[in-house]
């Protein structure tokens, strides 16, 4: 009886160990085959990244040579779009980002800038002493309307004629106002908007602006993609033309294509812009 309950016992003993054995060989089994797929998966991971590399190296090259050529053409582009013209430029207190780029395409289409740099938001309308100084400027034109509406309306008037400007002077008094190149004997042919309020276009550069287009002369907001100023919007819901890329090459030529009145509309990289850019076949003749 001894030796069959031993005997049996055996037995048990061999089963447990094969049982053991199977299950551990099952797992090192498994755990090769995962390790072997682990390892593949890396290895196809490495060689997609090395692929991706090498793709991201190249289109960065070829980026890099159309950014060159662009550059290179848009001289010739706009070479004599605004000859003989005077464009002013709105810029505010605030870095805008941009008006190098404007300055430097309006020159190379062979116009001239002008800056007029609002040094308060609204050209400082809503303090009491601008106000009144503003007024008092402006009253003798016989203006009527809001402050607002009739500085809008006379500074359009004296920037896009020569002779005596005592609103702007009024201004540059009471310094909220600054002018770069604007003689008694110039006139601005068309107008650049850059000033910004907020998240907008300054509201009293806007109301110039349109007073600028009722004089039949062009006005365009314009911002850069480096900073989101949102004047290039505000200006085309307010119906004037825009371009929120200045300082890209599409950008350039756009802003030269509008001033030119070439073109009008939006243009850039937001999501209200018609087009990256003017279509160039339809508008190259001015």
């Amino acid at each position: 009886m001894y030796n069959l309950r031993y005997h049996v016992a055996s037995l048990v003993a061999v089963f447990l160990a094969l049982s053991v054995g199977l299950l551990l060989g099952t797992l090192v089994v498994e755990r090769g085959a995962i390790t072997r797929q682990r390892n593949s998966l890396v290895d196809s991971l490495r060689k997609d990244f090395r692929t991706l590399t090498t793709q991201n190296e190249q289109l960065n090259a070829r980026t890099q040579t159309a950014e060159a050529f662009s550059a290179e053409v848009v001289p010739l582009l706009v070479a004599g779009s605004l000859d003989g013209k005077t464009i002013g430029v709105i810029d505010g207190a605030e870095r805008s980002d941009g008006l190098a780029a404007v300055q430097s395409v309006v020159r190379a289409a062979g116009g001239r800038v002008i800056v007029l740099r609002f040094q308060r938001p609204g050209l400082g309308l809503g303090d009491a002493e601008v106000s009144r100084v503003a007024s008092e400027a402006a009253s003798p034109s016989g203006e009527t309307g809001t402050i607002g509406e009739r500085v809008a309306r006379v500074l359009a008037a004296e920037w896009t004629s020569v002779g005596e400007r005592p609103v702007t002077d009024a201004l540059v008094g009471a310094n909220v106002l600054a002018v770069e190149g604007l003689g008694s004997r110039d006139a601005i042919d068309a107008l650049v908007i850059m000033a910004g309020e907020g998240e907008s276009a300054d509201s009293e550069a806007l109301a110039v602006g349109t007073a600028m287009e009722g004089l039949h002369k062009v006005a365009i907001g314009a911002q850069s993609t480096k900073r989101a100023t949102g004047v290039a919007a505000s200006a085309f819901a307010a119906g004037l033309s825009a371009v929120d890329h200045v300082d890209t090459s599409m950008g350039a030529v756009s802003i030269v294509w509008i001033l030119s009145g070439r073109a009008e509309g939006y243009f850039g990289l937001g999501e209200k812009a018609e087009s990256a850019y003017p279509r160039l076949a339809a508008t190259s003749e001015p």
